[in-house]
């Protein structure tokens, strides 16, 4: 299974190169993603589970269905932000687990955020510039 996710995502990076060298005339590389301030694929995931888990514990106007996805937060006196739960080993592989890795990697900076707009800009900044380990958690 993991060698299929690999071959995804190997032909949605091709897909999105040849739509940056279509901007930019030329062949286009990982640098140039970031030139034109694009993520990459999986920072691109990754940034769209943080923030559908964020959306789901903050937001009024998010989806029932989705909150019953990522309900597990817990908050320790040790601790100084909010964290997911992580699924049990039944649930590996959905939406609940990867919310919870992706969320829970993040500086304690960002998961404090509640405005959506600040948390997105920031979360988005965090894995542009490359400091993430969440790829590796997630994939």
């Amino acid at each position: 299974m993991k060698v299929r996710k690999k071959h995804v995502f190997l032909s949605l990076r091709k897909v999105q190169t040849t739509c940056a060298g279509f901007l930019l005339s030329r062949y286009a590389t990982v640098e140039d993603l970031k030139s034109l301030k694009w993520l990459p694929i999986k920072e691109r995931l990754e940034w769209t589970i943080a923030r559908l888990a964020h959306k789901s514990m903050y937001s009024e106007d998010c989806p029932v269905k989705l909150n019953q996805h990522v309900v597990g937060t817990y908050n320790l006196r040790s601790l100084t932000t909010l964290r997911l739960k992580l699924g049990s080993k039944y649930e590996i592989g959905t939406f609940r687990n990867h919310a919870a890795k992706a969320f829970n990697s993040l500086p304690s900076e960002i998961r404090n955020c509640r405005d959506y707009v600040q948390f997105s800009c920031k979360t988005r900044n965090y894995l542009a510039q490359g400091n993430n380990i969440l790829h590796n958690l997630l994939f």
